[in-house]
């Protein structure tokens, strides 16, 4: 009898356990196919985040280009991450990452604008140590040379933003024969000039007939000890003389031929070309 009673049960345990791991298995069965299902649809509609992502939002020049190629891939990802649960939140997710992707490579074709420095330009920068430095000259010569009385010498320059305390230095520009004699326009502070990128633009009228051989820039530092002199640095544009007589030095690609003079040379000068970036 008590065999009996425990064979019953055991049956009885036993069902009862089968019932419980085929309710379970029920349960566990419908809630995973409907969290799988929703998920997948999520991967679905994050992998539309492509499309957003591709939207060509990138700020800056050259930013649709740029954004749909960081948008499509970073979309593709955020569809491949829905395929696990919570599909379409993380496939949302992929979208957004794509749109960051786009405004950050749009703005690599855009120049910089944040002051330090503007692209095409050449660079002059001298390092003084003293006042009353009476140089250098920055100049390009001609092939052939001409009067240019009656022109007007333009030139677009601005002021590095490195240089420190503009008031000690002053430039002049000057449209003179290899003997010094010619037009010279008046001297100005460093201080009249714009910081860079922005270029301020100075003219000169060449009343002068003498043939002239070149033109240029004279820089100097002031006669004063009142402060302390470190590296002074320009960069110019465009230089034009009206008619185009000579010229026009826009700069794009070369310094194309201006150097600094062999008269009151001053050590560690450079005039270089900076590309664009």
């Amino acid at each position: 009898m008590r065999t009996s009673l425990f064979g019953a049960a055991l049956i009885a345990g036993l069902a009862l356990a089968f019932v419980g791991c085929s309710a379970g298995s029920n349960t566990g069965s419908n809630k995973d196919s409907g969290i799988d299902q929703t998920t997948s649809t999520g991967g679905t509609t994050g992998s539309g985040g492509t499309t957003g992502v591709g939207g060509a939002a990138g700020s800056g020049t050259g930013g649709a280009a740029g954004g749909d190629a960081g948008g499509a891939t970073d979309g593709g990802a955020g569809g491949a991450a829905g395929s696990g649960a919570g599909g379409a939140t993380d496939g949302g997710a992929g979208g957004a990452a794509g749109a960051t992707d786009a405004a950050t490579e749009g703005g690599v074709d855009a120049p910089a604008a944040d002051g330090s420095g503007a692209p095409g330009v050449m660079v002059i920068s001298v390092p003084y140590t003293a006042s009353d430095t009476m140089g250098p000259l920055i100049a390009a010569s001609f092939a052939t040379t001409m009067a240019l009385n009656g022109h007007t010498y333009n030139f677009a320059l601005c002021m590095a933003a490195s240089t420190a305390t503009p008031s000690l230095y002053t430039f002049q520009p000057f449209a003179t024969n290899f003997s010094g004699m010619g037009t010279y326009g008046a001297t100005a502070s460093f201080t009249t000039l714009s910081t860079c990128p922005t270029m301020t633009t100075v003219s000169m009228a060449i009343t002068d007939t003498t043939v002239v051989a070149q033109i240029g820039l004279w820089l100097k530092s002031v006669a004063s000890d009142g402060g302390t002199f470190g590296t002074a640095t320009l960069e110019v544009d465009s230089v034009t003389v009206t008619g185009d007589p000579v010229g026009p030095y826009d700069f794009a690609s070369t310094t194309q031929g201006f150097a600094m003079s062999t008269f009151n040379m001053v050590t560690g000068t450079t005039v270089t070309w900076q590309a664009a970036p």
